[in-house]
């Protein structure tokens, strides 16, 4: 039989790897905290950090892959939101008949996380992997998020494909920096986290 530490180590492995349900619920503490930390607008949160909404639900489908979690952090997003608008004192300028079309965004930047994960290894093939879903992700999460704000939410008169690019360019850049920050703490944690299981498991084994 498997000792703990070779099946940690051994599930941490595998391409498509499931973490246990202390780590699954670590995980899930850990990212509805940063979310609540750093969701720039409201009246609590932490402005010295940059906002970390595309990286939860990337990490969150890398990690966590259920459709619970995606709900929770769907719900907790809103909560955030209702809360600041309602009693924080926070514009409500972002809350338009666009705001629905924050599920399919935040769904497709977990859904980049989540096939990140089933071809993860533990190599170097998790850099391009995580690299590459964390630029399409959160570019596809950009697009939808806003898209539906730009054509949908009535806050612009004229509108045209032109001037929506142009935001794009403006302000796509900053969500992928604040995005890669958050991905880059997690994988550089994750790799240590995997250094140290080779090494309790050696040394139980030795």
């Amino acid at each position: 039989m498997l000792s703990p530490y070779q099946q940690t180590f051994n599930r941490f492995s595998q391409s498509n790897f499931k973490l246990s349900q202390a780590g699954f619920w670590s995980v899930l503490a850990f990212l509805a905290l940063l979310l609540i930390l750093t969701r720039s607008h409201h009246f609590f949160s932490l402005h010295s950090l940059p906002g970390a909404s595309f990286a939860v639900f990337l990490l969150g489908g890398f990690y966590l892959r259920n459709k619970f979690a995606f709900g929770f952090f769907i719900s907790l997003a809103l909560a955030l939101d209702l809360i600041a608008v309602t009693w924080g004192g926070i514009d409500n300028f972002c809350v338009s008949p666009a705001y629905p079309f924050l599920l399919p965004a935040y769904g497709l930047i977990w859904l980049s996380g989540m096939f990140a994960s089933v071809f993860y290894a533990e190599n170097r093939k998790l850099y391009p992997m995580i690299l590459l879903t964390t630029i399409i992700g959160s570019l596809l999460c950009e697009l939808v998020a806003s898209g539906s704000f730009y054509f949908f939410s009535g806050r612009f008169v004229e509108l045209s494909l032109a001037e929506f690019f142009n935001r794009v360019v403006t302000y796509y850049p900053a969500s992928l920096q604040a995005t890669a920050f958050y991905v880059a703490g997690a994988m550089i944690f994750h790799l240590l986290f995997l250094q140290l299981n080779k090494y309790r498991f050696k040394a139980r084994v030795g």
